[in-house]
Parts: C-alpha cells; sequence; structure tokens
C-alpha cells in the first residue's frame, strides 16, 4: 500500500501541501467463553502521518502543523476512535484492516484543493470521497469537517471556526521558539477566546515555564468562556487544570466526564482505567480495560489489565473468563501464563499459580530475566512444597548464571537465609562483597546492605545504629534506601524530620516504601501502632497497589492486626501478592517470614483458620527453623 500509488495533483507555485493520513475501519466478534459476549463492535483507528511543506514561501510552512492538529481533534470523540501517530505510511498501511481514507491537500495559499481518496486494499483501487476547493482558512476547516463527517468519523468540531485564529495556531506549533508560540498562542485567543486546541497548548506550555499560577489562569479563564454544551473540550480543560494542581480526584473526575462526552476515545478511557486503579476502584478499572479490550481484541495490553483489575476486585471468575480471548491475542506469549500465576497468587491458590508460572518460563526463560520461575518458588513455598519450592528457585539461580548475571549468587544466598541455612547464607555473601574486582563496586554495595539487614533483623533494631556509625564494619557504603532507612528510623525523629530525610536521600519511586518500613521499625520500637501509623501503611499501600508493593502491603496486615483488626488484616493477608520486580529483594527474605507470623497471630485471635494450608509447618520452616 504505497502512498505512491495515486500522485496527488501539485501546482508547482510558491505553495505546495502534502497531507495524507489514513483511517482503518475493523469489525470484530467477541466470544469470551464459548458465549457472545457483546454486540459486534466497530472500531476506527486513525493514523496521522506527519505533514510536509513542499512550498518555498516559509510564510505557509504553519499550515502543515495546524490541519495535522485539526484532523486529531475533529476526530476525538468520533465513535470507537483511535488516534495515533504514524511514524509513516508503512506504519499506518500495518493498522490497516479493511479501507484507508487518504487525504492530499495541494494548491495555492489564495486557493487550497482538499481531496479525500479511499483506497481498497483487497481490489487496490482507490475512489475520490469527496474534493472541495477551499479558497480561505475558514473554507478549509468547514471542507474538512464535511469530508469527515462524509465518513462517519467527525466527532467534535475543531475548536475554532475563525480563520485568524487558525493561523495563529498554527504559526505557534511551527514556531522555532516557546516565546513566540506563546505570543502566537495568544493571538489565536484573542481572535477566538474559545479556541480550546490553543488555551490548552498556551497552558501546557506556561506551565513547562514553572509558571503555574498563569497557566491556571488561562484554564479557568477557558472554563468560564466555554459553553456547557462543549462537554469534550470543558472535560479535558478540567484534566489540564487537575494535572498541574497534582489534584488525582480531579483528574478522575474530569477523564469520567471526557468518556462520558466520548465513549469511543480509547485514549482518554485508557487514562481513566489506569487512574481508577490507581485509586483502587478495581470494579470499574476492570469494566474500562474490557470495554477497550472487546474494542480492540488484538491490544494485549488490554486483556492483561483488565484480568488484574479484576483479580484485585476480587472477581476471580472474571478474571478467568478473560484468559482464553487474551491468549487468542497473544498465543505464544509467555506473559498469558505469567499474569495467570500471579492471578492465582492472589487468591492463595498457590500450587495452580506455581504451574502456570512454571508454563510461562517454559514458554519463554528469558521472560523478565526467568523471573517466572523465581515466583514459581515462591508459590511453591507457600504451597507447602518445599522440595519444589527449592527446586524451582535452582532454575531461576540457573537461567541467571547463563545470563551471567551476578545477581545469581545473590538469589541464591538469599533463599538459603530464607530457608534457615543463615550461616550459609552469610559466607556466600561475605565472599561476594569480598570480590569487587569481579563483581564491581555496585553490585558489592547491595552486597553490603543485604548483610547490613541480617544483622538488623539478627541483632535488633538499635543495629540500626551499625550504619549511623559509618557502616565501617561492611567495608563500604550500603545502597542509598538502606542508608537513609538507617537515618530515618533514629529514635526521637519526629514524622516531619523523618519525611525531610527520606525526601533528601531517597529516589521518589521508592520513600512511600521507604517512609512506611521506617514506620514499622519506629512502632515496633515502641510496641504501640498509632492511628497515624496505620493511616501511613493505608497510605503506602495505595501508593504502591499498581506495581503490586509487597512490602507495603504486608506492613499494613501487620499493622491491622497490632491494632486488634484481626479480621481486616485476614482479609489483607488473604490478598497474596507474588514477589515482582519493581520490589526491593533485599526486604523478601526478612518480611516474608514475619508476615506469615503476623497471619498466624491474627488468624488465632479471630478464631478463623489461615488462607494458607500447612501454615503452621511454614511458619516452622521460616520463623522457629530458621533462627539461629
Amino acid at each position: 500500500m504505497s502512498f505512491r500509488s495515486f500522485p496527488p495533483r501539485v501546482n508547482r507555485g510558491a505553495f505546495r501541501l502534502l497531507l495524507a493520513w489514513s483511517v482503518t475501519l475493523a469489525f470484530a466478534l467477541v466470544w469470551l467463553g464459548g458465549c457472545a459476549r457483546g454486540p459486534k463492535v466497530e472500531r476506527r483507528v486513525v493514523a496521522i502521518l506527519p505533514t510536509e511543506y513542499l512550498g518555498a514561501d516559509a510564510e505557509h510552512q504553519w499550515m502543515a502543523s495546524a490541519i495535522g492538529a485539526a484532523i486529531a481533534e475533529q476526530v476525538r470523540g468520533a465513535k470507537a476512535a483511535s488516534i495515533f501517530i504514524a511514524r509513516d505510511a508503512n506504519d499506518a498501511a500495518a493498522r490497516a484492516a479493511t479501507e484507508v481514507l487518504r487525504t492530499v491537500v495541494t494548491g495555492e495559499p489564495s486557493n487550497a484543493e482538499l481531496t479525500m481518496y479511499r483506497e481498497r486494499p483487497a481490489t487496490r483501487k482507490v475512489e475520490v470521497l469527496q474534493r472541495s476547493t477551499a479558497p480561505s482558512p475558514e473554507e478549509l476547516l468547514t471542507s474538512l469537517r464535511q469530508g469527515l463527517e462524509d465518513a462517519d468519523l467527525a466527532g467534535i468540531a475543531f475548536s475554532t471556526s475563525s480563520g485568524e485564529a487558525f493561523i495563529r495556531f498554527g504559526k505557534a506549533l511551527a514556531a522555532r521558539s516557546r516565546d513566540d508560540a506563546d505570543v502566537l498562542l495568544a493571538e489565536a485567543l484573542k481572535a477566538d477566546p474559545r479556541f480550546t486546541g490553543a488555551s490548552l497548548r498556551l497552558a501546557s506550555s506556561l506551565a513547562r515555564a514553572g509558571n503555574l499560577n498563569a497557566a491556571q489562569a488561562e484554564l479557568d479563564r477557558l472554563l468560564r468562556e466555554l459553553p456547557e454544551d462543549r462537554a469534550m473540550e470543558r472535560a479535558f480543560a478540567k484534566l489540564e487544570m487537575a494535572s498541574l494542581r497534582s489534584d488525582r480526584v480531579g483528574v478522575l473526575q474530569a477523564l469520567e466526564e471526557a468518556v462520558a462526552a466520548a465513549p469511543g476515545d480509547a485514549d482518554a478511557r485508557s487514562q481513566l482505567a489506569l487512574t481508577q486503579m490507581q485509586a483502587k476502584r478495581f470494579d470499574d478499572a476492570a469494566r474500562n480495560f474490557e470495554i477497550l479490550a472487546q474494542t480492540d481484541p488484538t491490544n494485549t495490553n488490554y486483556w492483561n489489565q483488565a484480568i488484574y483489575a479484576f483479580t484485585y476486585a476480587g472477581k476471580r471468575a472474571d478474571a478467568v473468563r478473560l484468559l482464553e480471548p487474551y491468549r487468542r491475542a497473544a498465543p505464544k506469549d509467555a506473559n498469558v501464563d505469567d499474569s495467570a500465576g500471579d492471578m492465582e497468587f492472589f487468591f492463595s491458590r498457590f500450587s495452580e499459580a506455581a504451574e502456570r508460572y512454571t508454563a510461562a518460563y517454559e514458554t519463554n526463560p528469558k521472560l523478565l530475566g526467568g523471573f517466572s520461575m523465581f515466583k514459581a518458588g515462591w508459590a511453591w513455598l507457600y504451597a507447602g512444597e518445599l522440595m519444589r519450592a527449592d527446586e524451582a528457585m535452582e532454575r531461576f539461580v540457573g537461567e541467571l548464571r547463563q545470563q551471567n548475571a551476578p545477581l545469581a549468587d545473590l538469589r541464591s544466598a538469599q533463599w538459603q537465609y530464607l530457608r534457615g541455612r543463615r550461616q550459609e547464607a552469610r559466607s556466600a555473601a561475605e565472599a561476594m562483597r569480598r570480590q569487587e574486582s569481579q563483581y564491581g563496586a555496585g553490585f558489592t554495595s547491595l552486597v553490603a546492605s543485604q548483610l547490613y539487614l541480617w544483622d538488623v533483623a539478627r541483632r535488633g533494631v538499635r543495629a540500626i545504629d551499625l550504619r549511623a556509625g559509618g557502616g565501617s564494619p561492611y567495608g563500604l557504603s550500603v545502597r542509598p534506601t538502606v542508608a537513609a532507612l538507617a537515618q530515618v528510623a533514629r529514635p526521637g525523629l519526629t514524622s516531619g524530620e523523618r519525611a525531610q530525610a527520606i525526601a533528601q536521600v531517597v529516589p521518589v519511586p521508592q520513600q512511600v516504601t521507604l517512609v512506611a518500613v521506617a514506620t514499622y521499625l519506629d512502632a515496633q520500637r515502641e510496641g504501640n501502632i498509632t492511628p497515624e501509623a496505620l493511616a501511613t501503611f493505608q497510605v503506602a499501600d495505595a501508593a504502591t497497589a499498581e506495581s503490586r508493593g509487597m512490602t507495603t502491603h504486608l506492613l499494613l496486615g501487620w499493622a491491622l492486626a497490632g491494632s486488634g483488626q484481626h479480621e481486616e488484616a485476614l482479609r489483607v493477608f488473604a490478598r497474596r501478592v507474588p514477589p515482582v520486580a519493581e520490589d526491593d529483594g533485599l526486604l523478601w527474605p526478612l518480611v516474608i517470614p514475619q508476615s506469615l507470623q503476623w497471619e498466624k497471630e491474627a488468624a488465632e485471635a479471630a478464631g478463623k483458620p489461615s488462607s494458607i494450608e500447612k501454615l503452621d509447618a511454614l511458619v516452622n520452616v521460616l520463623v522457629g527453623g530458621a533462627s539461629e
């Protein structure tokens, strides 16, 4: 499908402009569990190709950028339409399913000609869908809208009908400096104060320059100007405003309004579903991901996200129902079984989880560096199948060694420590720490951090002073997060002082987890879980929900049990979180055994059975049998 198959008529005057874009129209029947789950879903994918200005007159370069933006805004909100920017014609063709609509714009500044073609790939025939002459920018916009409406693709009207505003907007997009662009955007808004596209771009530019007050003032002005019947534009203005204010509730509400105004906007619905996941509104997120997956059955990410959302919502039957269409979308992808393993692990079906993880590993041993087999080891461990757990971990470590990964030796030592062979684990770690020339300073620092944490667990919280005193017993500095833990867990620190210390020395993604760990150490030292500490654990668990953070989740269970909320603690422990790559592996051998003891105590206090079979034996192995 080459764009050279129908060369446009080119006027050899001062102005020549080529705009090409494609639209696909696909139909799919979605069948789940052997039954039709919904009606036929119509979907259009709009591929906007980069617009090229071919003329010699720089005065008209603005038109290329402006027309591309106009098309993007025009089709936003069309039923089941998803927009993407194509890299080239081949990229667009790869997304085409049954029809391709091509648009070619040529002409002179005073008389632009707009021609839309429809090509049927099966017959290689091209037919003219619409042709019109546009002597002015206003008429060009009108012709563009009419052509898109003829193709049943018009969503909302491009947010200006002012030719002067359109020209200023285009020139702003083509401007070489941010200051010049801002001036032109302001001029466009003077010509049409309700020009949403220009207003949003101006507010975004002001925010990037650090002028948040001016950005918010511009958005406030736009919302006052826009009438209520322009619901989609209002929703995206509110979304920009909420984002500037870091208002998560406002972002969620704005996305809900955007999807209500434009149910076919796949980008907006996807953002909404992800935001709902972060807010722990798993039922809503699952529904939106499933809608997206049914609309685009080949998008494996939608099926995968829907399965996790249903899992977190506690709806195993729905999660299982989506596994088959996910597998049809990705028949050779090991991640299908890996996700199924996470789902079964979550519902405490550990043997089934281990089998799924093993299947994923055998399909693709390189997936996540062999991490599926690591999770299989943990699943067999929770199932009480200790020999199979050891075998799985040996396979995982063997895979790492085939990849020449130094982490193989540390993972092996961590597992030895967890399984009670603590002196053996320490000897292996000490040997690694001494071989900096072989492993490198970064890795030996990681090993030193592990040794440090093992000592903290063995000697009690006061061993934190080892690092506070310089960490000399370990021969080198431990990792920043572990070093910070030593600093922020000192007795007498207020919560404000702790937060300040963490903000200074810890990367942002790890701060929430470290706050939770420091709070746990304080509470353990004082023997009291305050309402503030419990709230800290709840916030940390919510913040790490998307990455399925294990440490914060288990600390929340411990805090609930320690504050007497035993049944709620059991519900938290029942939501099993498999070990994932994002978590800090240094903490696993410390937190997991202790968490089982917490669960056992909570179950006994509540007079209810634990969600793990053979828990007594497992606690014995990991807690009692592992003590020195």
